[in-house]
């Protein structure tokens, strides 16, 4: 459900932005006073989202979700019974995941 309220408000906001012609994006990062939602789209369409802290600095969050990328694109995306509109289950990716994230904690 969350997941769906932050697509459609960055869908939204891509199409309402002056510059979604030169840099469509829609929305990169929501700040709160507790934690931050920080969004990648991708070009195949996947978006990518990540909370964290307040505190949690933008540039490693924005790190964490380009290595997060990668992976998917390492695990996923190489996988021959995989498609665009199916959902990710993936035990490689999935464990990548889990490894890039125990180190982005530290």
């Amino acid at each position: 459900m969350k997941g769906t309220v932050v697509f459609c408000s960055s869908i939204i906001t891509n199409s309402i932005s002056p510059l979604a012609f030169v840099h469509p994006t829609g929305i990169n990062r929501i700040v709160t006073s507790s934690f931050s939602i920080h969004i990648k789209d991708t070009l195949t369409g996947l978006k990518l989202i990540l909370v964290v802290a307040t505190a949690f600095p933008e540039a490693a969050a924005t790190d964490l979700l380009n290595i997060i990328y990668t992976s998917y694109t390492d695990y996923v995306l190489k996988d021959p019974f995989y498609a665009l509109d199916m959902p990710i289950r993936c035990s490689l990716f999935d464990k990548a995941v889990r490894q890039i994230l125990a180190i982005g904690s530290h």
